[in-house]
């Protein structure tokens, strides 16, 4: 796989992110949510991570299983118990 597909397949990673609620653009609270922002900062990072791992000709499967972690988990916000 060469590097372009590499990063391509990132990329799908981060959208299927967003897809799985690390998106703002849903109106529902979750802006006022720091684990929303974390969530969503901690998808862009290690995405970040695998691009510069792969440019360095570095290991990135520690970076890679960060995004695949990150894009799977996605976001739910909890409803309060009051």
């Amino acid at each position: 796989m060469d590097k372009k597909e590499k990063i391509q397949e990132w990329h799908n990673m981060v959208v299927n992110g967003l897809v799985n609620g690390l998106s703002h653009t849903a109106r529902d609270g979750r802006l006022d949510d720091i684990e929303f922002w974390r969530r969503r900062s901690n998808l862009f990072d290690s995405f970040a991570h695998c691009i510069m791992d792969l440019e360095t000709d570095q290991d990135y499967s520690y970076s890679e299983k960060d995004l695949k972690q990150w894009s799977s988990s996605g976001y739910i916000k909890k409803e309060s118990s009051q």
